[in-house]
């Protein structure tokens, strides 16, 4: 038996997540191959963004996550990499957690915080 797991979601998404979508970034080939960022459009979503628990934290293969990261509960489908803003501070998906044993549309992915000291800052 499935679950549904919509309004627990609605009930954690008070401040509504948003996706950053980059259209035309491209790579500078004749300035040495640096990026040069797209226009980004923003877009928000339902999706609950909750602190990772501590036996997420302390368990997580190589310690890898930190306690700035986060974990996003939504119905929306993202891929690894792709950009989420919440609070003003930026996370990058690092990794999807299979939950369709319970609710097969429900999504689960681990976020980076990727505005913070030494990361990405795009």
């Amino acid at each position: 038996m499935l679950f549904d797991f919509k309004k627990l979601v609605q009930k954690f998404s008070k401040t509504p997540p948003i996706m950053l979508i980059e259209q035309g970034g491209y790579y500078d080939y004749e300035n040495g191959g640096e990026y040069v960022q797209g226009t980004i459009t923003k877009k928000e979503f339902e999706g609950a963004i909750v602190p990772l628990s501590y036996q997420e934290l302390k368990y997580e293969e190589n310690g890898r996550y930190k306690s700035e990261d986060r974990k996003l509960y939504c119905y929306k489908h993202f891929e690894i990499g792709d950009k989420i803003e919440h609070k003003k501070h930026i996370f990058t998906i690092d990794k999807k957690k299979d939950y369709s044993d319970f609710d097969e549309n429900l999504h689960i992915y681990y976020l980076i915080r990727s505005d913070t000291l030494g990361t990405d800052h795009s």
